[in-house]
């Protein structure tokens, strides 16, 4: 396998594990979305006909109209007598709670039901408070889910990059043992296509260099044969001609030495 198809697959599996998580999580997410939208549903259906029942005039929904005022278990819906003070919490709770709050749409009232439940009236009205916990209750999670992804994602591509290029360390061992004079890389077996190309090729310079060597040292020799032959040869032709030269003049001076008187 070469290179480029090792890191695809691999981010492949990475991207599908991360689209798996994220499933997992829309999944579960969904499912608790779907069973608070049904309890908050069945809380204002319980909290109406309840209401319609003291309305008639039954004490005993009246005081359970009264438990389910305590609770408070309508989603997204603010439920309060008329005759008792607001208690809108307009705090700021954090930052983001303020951001928003500052992103709601400005300059519409919030809108208000009135229902008569005998001498009383029931004021139902949105709660935005309520839909803001909620939508930051559901991103946060999220956010966090993303920074982990993210982290893990930096993680993993980090490793794949290592580990695709960890054959790179052996190459470079097996150059520093021919510089050392070995006369083989000693490469073991290189499964990544690329990697081994260069290391086939790197063998082949070896070879190429144990070559030159063998070469060098065979010419290196011979130069050394044929300057100790032109050596002995030079010796010779001196020994030889210097020697003639003696005896001529040898001749020469006994010639002289008898003649010398004439």
């Amino acid at each position: 396998m070469d290179l480029s198809k090792r890191l695809v697959v691999w981010l492949a599996l990475l991207a599908a594990l991360w689209l798996g998580i994220t499933l997992v999580y829309t999944a579960v997410a969904l499912r608790s979305g779907i069973q608070d939208e049904m309890q908050g549903a069945n809380a204002v259906v319980e909290l109406l006909s309840t209401a319609a029942e003291a309305n008639l005039g039954d004490a005993h929904s009246q005081l359970r109209l009264q438990t389910l005022l305590a609770e408070g278990h309508a989603r997204h819906l603010r439920v309060r007598w008329a005759d008792e003070p607001s208690q809108d919490n307009l705090e700021q709770v954090s930052l983001l709670h303020d951001y928003a709050r500052r992103l709601a749409p400005a300059g519409k009232p919030v809108p208000q039901h009135r229902i008569a439940i005998g001498p009383r009236t029931l004021i139902v009205e949105p709660a935005p408070d309520s839909e803001i916990d909620e939508v930051l209750g559901d991103v946060l999670p999220l956010l966090l889910l993303l920074l982990v992804a993210g982290g893990a994602m930096l993680f993993g591509v980090w490793w794949i990059v290592r580990q695709a290029l960890a054959p790179a360390s052996v190459l470079c061992a097996g150059l520093a043992r021919l510089q050392a004079g070995q006369p083989e890389p000693g490469f073991p077996d290189l499964r990544l296509r690329e990697y081994a190309a260069i290391a086939r090729g790197i063998d082949e310079l070896a070879a190429g260099l144990a070559t030159a060597r063998c070469e060098q040292s065979r010419l290196t020799q011979r130069l050394i044969d044929v300057q100790e032959r032109e050596r002995r040869q030079l010796a010779r032709d001196l020994h030889d001609e210097f020697g003639q030269h003696l005896t001529a003049m040898s001749a020469t001076a006994s010639l002289l030495q008898r003649h010398a008187a004439r």
